[in-house]
């Protein structure tokens, strides 16, 4: 064997070693991590992907650990159940150097309840409350169930015994589908939504028209109707989890009605409208 084949071998032989010289963390959840291990304590493990050993240092939860194989071939068995709360086995990476916050996915509770105080549809404005609930291990599908009610201010009138203000009530079931899952500190959705309205809606008052010399007008009494709708709405929301526990959501849904009915009868299709910022709690 001659002196270059011989300097082959070596550094062939030495790139074999190394390729398997290193340390691998088993997740729960079925991941695996090809790392260099620096340190492991009562909480975390610290450690530097293998593909760049001297870039910045992450630490995971020993909670997420189901498993971790040392680069001699040992392993060691961690409990990876969680403390019984109902969060989802992904991972949770911080930056170790300096203040920088870095994160894969957060470790999030599966259902929020949540309140929207400043709740805005075709028929005014009002509040509203929600639960949602994810339905996969991936955190992509979640099914929401909001109930709103909201009122027409600006379309006070004198009728009956007093000022008016007509109330519209809405159940509006929907998907809710998160491109990137919705494990994270700031997620974006969008799925669709079936709205049922009931309420009242009140007409009459002053009227013009043109009589083909002059503008004149006109007055009808007020009347007060039953409303009825259901159509679909196109749901986009921001989600902003600050914490694992905390939630802040922004809606925007804009869609058509199926059914239009004011005092049974049948008024055509017509535009929805609902939006909403809302801050709920997960569970």
């Amino acid at each position: 064997m001659n002196k270059k084949s011989f300097i082959a071998t070596i550094i062939f032989l030495l790139s074999v070693s190394a390729a398997f010289a290193q340390d691998r963390i088993f997740q729960s959840n079925g991941n695996v991590i090809e790392a260099k291990i620096k340190e492991i304590n009562k909480e975390n493990i610290i450690y530097t992907h293998w593909s760049n050993v001297n870039g910045s240092a992450y630490s995971i939860s020993l909670r997420e650990v189901d498993k971790v194989r040392y680069e001699n071939g040992v392993e060691e068995r961690f409990n990876g159940e969680n403390d019984g709360e109902n969060m989802t086995n992904t991972s949770h990476a911080q930056h170790i150097g300096g203040n920088q916050y870095r994160t894969a996915d957060m470790k999030l509770a599966d259902n929020i309840l949540a309140i929207a105080p400043i709740q805005f549809t075709e028929n005014g404005v009002g509040f509203a409350l929600s639960y949602e609930k994810t339905i996969d291990k991936a955190g992509i599908i979640a099914y929401s169930l909001p109930v709103i009610a909201t009122f027409n201010l600006n379309g006070q009138t004198e009728a009956h015994d007093g000022k008016h203000q007509d109330a519209m009530f809405y159940f509006s079931p929907g998907l809710k589908f998160y491109p990137t899952g919705s494990r994270g500190r700031t997620k974006y959705a969008i799925g669709p939504s079936l709205v049922i309205g009931a309420g009242e809606k009140t007409t009459g008052g002053e009227y013009h028209y043109w009589s083909g010399y002059s503008y004149l007008s006109g007055f009808n009494p007020y009347e007060t109707h039953s409303k009825f709708m259901l159509g679909i709405l196109v749901n986009n929301s921001l989600n902003i989890n600050p914490s694992p526990r905390m939630y802040i959501g922004m809606d925007f849904g804009f869609g058509f009605t199926y059914i239009n009915q004011l005092g049974g009868a049948n008024q055509g299709i017509t535009g929805m409208v609902q939006a909403g910022f809302k801050i709920g709690y997960r569970f």
